[in-house]
């Protein structure tokens, strides 16, 4: 029996289904997909025996009702009478749709951390925005407008790129599968974003570690005890704070030996060490800083001055116990007795003088930057003005003589010599800490900075003061205050060796041997200094584009052998650097927004500043500073030589760090000379000031002198007027 009917899909979904329902099996889901494929426009549908099945068996599409006890598992399966496919058309129908994989869900950490992200690059828009502003401002009315304001604008990242300008960070980004939209963090219970998947969780409790807690409970502690101390000291008259603060470090003294005389005594050693060896420095220091504080007479400055006057006291107190235990006259002593006949080795006025020195430090190089918080009502935290790498070889060098210290004090074993230790590093932390809650206490919620009209008064090139000057000549005047640190650093480190081995013979003979070892050590660091601070900034090589074609015209100028060219995100703090002791070594590199900030001709003038601290090997005079440090290495027997191993480190530091300010001056008028145009390094190293300024930092030349001392590059406004000045020589 034969019967057409009409193909259509309809009636081939619905013989599937029929078969996938009164048929179960493997065979029958097989069937099934065959026949719900479409069918041509033309063909028959047509009963046949199935091939597989037993023959004899009809499926009955009318007449009884259809159900399954009337249904033969024998039954003739239904074909369609089609045309060949194609052989493409069967592999594509025989290989399996590809499973996405599905979208990763990013947690709550990584959304915040994205969206940081995005806010520290929508605040350094804003701050790029305000600097080019004001820059701007500023060469309008040093070339009389005879610039277009469009040119100025237009930075090196946008002039070195084909593609349009990025919009600012705060703009949204339109969503797009080329162009993912930020990730912000969603509120909890917010409707599921289909870029970045389902809302996050709300955050858990913040809940602290019992470390922590504690740290938290000792740090409320003492701010507490020095709230108290500053409101007692501001009901003390000035002149009486140095006064009382020396009386209580001797009567402190006085009733350790008297409560405890088998742990305290009194060592000439130990005071001896303090005040000659610390406090010979550090008193005419301080001192000198009071006198400073005294001259401005300014009452915004009462606190610092009071804080001073303390820390001195204590110094004072520990030089009096001292002088009297030596002279023989120690009055807690005869006032003792007897009891001081067992009295125990440790000094109790020394350490504490010891703890009074490492908290006058902040105040010491910290005054300037202090007082100009206090006048300024401006928060201010007077950190050490070293830079990283020196401070990473000067503390090693200060703490040893601080352990043989300690050690002089006997009976004081190893286990309490590292608390001593500590407590003498928590002193100097908690000096910083009180000077910047001294400051912080008037602050007010406004930027203090300065106004536009003083930035523009003070930064203008065309009204520069001092008589006009040539890259030249200052190329001279740099190498001479070059040699002058240089002599210093090692005539300096010659004399203390001579001291540390008593006798001028050995000393040369030691100072030969440690100049073979630096030798050798050292020929590998300046052979690989550029590739290592290539990694350590986290730079990448570039190989060609218009920076590294500026870079081989500079190169070319300067007639240096092409330096490898890197650079680093355009996100950061900006920054420009060049290392490498060996010149066809050498490395120039950029990262940070610099390119965002600086225009190609600002951008020319800083990377020939960098060139030519490649030109004048400006990194092999450092590596002969760090020669010079490992002469004062030598072991410390008497007190002159524990001084000497003290102080020496820190004197090598003012020698270094006055040399490479010589080195930047050299640098900068060798910019100028190979540009030959000074006003390009002048505009880019202004705009790195007004970017100080934006971020409310203090200025340089605020500072203290020891400040200054310690400071690697010469203040930026000198710098910029020294370019400006051979501006006036051009005309």
């Amino acid at each position: 029996m034969t019967r057409a009917l009409v193909p259509t899909r309809t009636a081939a979904a619905f013989l599937a289904a029929v078969l996938a329902l009164t048929c179960p099996g493997q065979e029958a889901f097989a069937q099934a997909v065959r026949i719900a494929r479409p069918a041509p426009s033309a063909g028959a549908v047509s009963w046949v025996p199935s091939a597989s099945l037993p023959t004899g068996a009809m499926l009955p599409l009318a007449g009884a009702p259809l159900s399954a006890p009337a249904l033969s598992p024998a039954m003739a399966t239904p074909s369609i009478d089609t045309p060949p496919r194609p052989a493409a058309v069967r592999a594509a129908a025989a290989t399996p749709a590809p499973v996405r994989p599905k979208a990763a869900v990013p947690s709550a950490k990584a959304l915040e951390r994205r969206a940081a992200e995005v806010k520290e690059r929508a605040a350094e828009q804003r701050s790029i925005d305000r600097v080019l502003k004001v820059s701007i401002a500023l060469e309008k009315i040093e070339t009389a407008g005879s610039v277009r304001e469009e040119d100025l604008k237009v930075t090196a990242d946008r002039a070195w790129s084909e593609a349009p300008p990025a919009p600012p960070a705060e703009a949204a980004v339109p969503a797009g599968p080329s162009s993912p939209s930020p990730v912000l963090p969603k509120a909890a219970g917010a409707a599921p974003d289909r870029m970045n998947g389902p809302p996050a969780p709300p955050k858990p409790p913040f809940i602290r570690s019992k470390a922590k807690e504690a740290r938290l409970a000792v740090g409320r502690v003492l701010d507490r005890g020095l709230a108290s101390v500053g409101a007692l000291s501001r009901r003390v008259p000035a002149p009486l704070v140095t006064l009382m603060t020396a009386s209580a470090t001797v009567g402190a003294d006085l009733a350790a030996r008297l409560l405890l005389p088998a742990v305290f005594g009194f060592t000439p050693a130990v005071g001896l060490w303090v005040v000659a060896g610390l406090g010979g420095v550090l008193i005419p220091a301080l001192v000198a800083t009071r006198v400073v504080l005294a001259r401005r007479a300014d009452p915004a400055h009462a606190p610092l001055t009071r804080y001073a006057d303390g820390l001195l006291g204590v110094l004072a107190g520990a030089a009096a116990v001292t002088a009297l235990g030596l002279t023989g006259l120690d009055l807690p002593a005869a006032l003792l007795g007897a009891a001081v006949k067992g009295a125990g080795a440790v000094s109790l006025a020394p350490l504490l003088g010891l703890f009074a020195f490492m908290a006058a430090l902040p105040v010491v190089y910290g005054a300037g930057h202090t007082a100009w918080g206090l006048r300024n009502k401006t928060k201010v935290a007077p950190e050490f003005p070293v830079d990283i790498p020196f401070s990473l070889m000067l503390i090693p060098m200060l703490f040893s003589p601080m352990m043989r210290f300690i050690s002089l004090t006997g009976g004081v074993s190893d286990l309490l010599a590292f608390p001593l230790l500590f407590a003498a590093i928590a002193a100097y932390r908690l000096s910083i800490r009180f000077l910047t809650r001294m400051t912080a206490k008037g602050a007010s919620t406004a930027a203090a900075g300065f106004s536009v009209r003083e930035l523009l008064a003070r930064w203008r090139l065309d009204r520069v003061p001092g008589e006009p000057t040539t890259p030249e000549a200052e190329i001279r005047r740099a190498r001479v205050q070059s040699a002058w640190w240089g002599g210093a650093l090692v005539l300096g480190s010659l004399a203390v060796l001579a001291l540390l081995k008593l006798s001028v013979p050995a000393a040369l003979a030691a100072a030969g041997a440690s100049l073979t070892v630096s030798l050798v050590t050292m020929t590998p660091m300046i052979l690989l200094s550029g590739f290592v601070a290539a990694l350590f900034m986290r730079v990448k090589r570039v190989r060609s584009g218009p920076y590294v074609e500026t870079v081989r015209d500079l190169a070319r100028r300067a007639k240096v052998p092409m330096p490898r060219v890197y650079a680093g995100a355009t996100t950061g703090a900006p920054n420009a650097f060049a290392a490498g002791g060996v010149q066809l070594l050498s490395v120039v590199a950029v990262k940070g927004y610099l390119t965002r900030l600086m225009t190609v001709r600002e951008l020319r003038g800083v990377l020939a500043h960098e060139l030519s601290h490649v030109k004048y090997r400006h990194m092999l005079t450092l590596f002969a500073s760090i020669a010079c440090l490992q002469l004062m290495s030598g072991g410390a027997v008497t007190l002159l030589q524990m001084a000497l191993g003290y102080w020496a480190p820190l004197l090598w530091m003012i020698g270094a760090m006055g040399l490479t300010r010589a080195n930047e001056r050299m640098a900068d008028a060798g910019a100028a000379k190979v540009t030959g145009d000074p006003r390009g390094l002048a505009t880019g190293l202004r705009k790195f000031a007004l970017l100080g300024v934006d971020d409310e930092d203090v200025p340089h030349r605020e500072g203290s002198w020891l400040y200054r001392l310690l400071l690697s590059h010469p203040d930026p406004l000198e710098r910029v007027r020294t370019l400006g000045r051979m501006l006036k020589k051009q005309g």
